[in-house]
């Protein structure tokens, strides 16, 4: 039987507190803060919290400084279509003032900018990020799938 001298002990201390570590950062949640002062916030609230199944939670912040995420109206002269995201990965999601929407409809296309945000790309499968699918539509298991790497990657840039 090999005896447990002290540096034995500490590198079965140090792969145990490497293993917990690991543990903790997979399952510990991403936190993102966001920032909206429009008077849909439950759609908003809707749309983001739709990803929580992939270990995200968000908090709305009152101050902009504060927000990983920044939800605004546009006008339509400066937006196409019903959303956009300013820059991919910016943390600027713009909403066009003058799109009229359902909110089950917004709600589905605030998820589907989100899925940007998170660094999902269009795709053609049954999915939030399928362009072809009417608007209003959340994130499948796949989506949930895919963004837990993208949530693993954001977490490691956080480190």
């Amino acid at each position: 039987m090999v005896e447990d001298t002290w540096y034995l002990r500490l590198v079965k201390s140090i792969i145990l507190i490497l293993v917990v570590g690991c543990l903790l950062f997979w399952f510990l949640p991403l936190h993102i803060n966001y920032y909206y002062e429009g008077n849909r916030i439950f759609c908003i609230h809707d749309g983001l919290k739709s990803w929580s199944r992939a270990n995200i939670e968000f908090k709305r912040t009152f101050d902009k400084k504060d927000a990983d995420v920044l939800i605004d109206h546009i006008p339509q002269s400066q937006c196409d279509s019903i959303t956009e995201v300013a820059e991919h990965n910016s943390g600027k999601i713009h909403i066009n003032a003058d799109y009229q929407t359902t909110d089950k409809q917004l709600t589905g296309v605030i998820a589907h900018e989100f899925g940007h945000y998170l660094g999902l790309h269009h795709n053609h499968d049954n999915s939030v990020m399928n362009v072809d699918i009417p608007y209003g539509i959340l994130p499948t298991d796949l989506d949930i799938a895919r963004v837990r790497v993208e949530v693993l990657k954001l977490k490691l840039d956080r480190l």
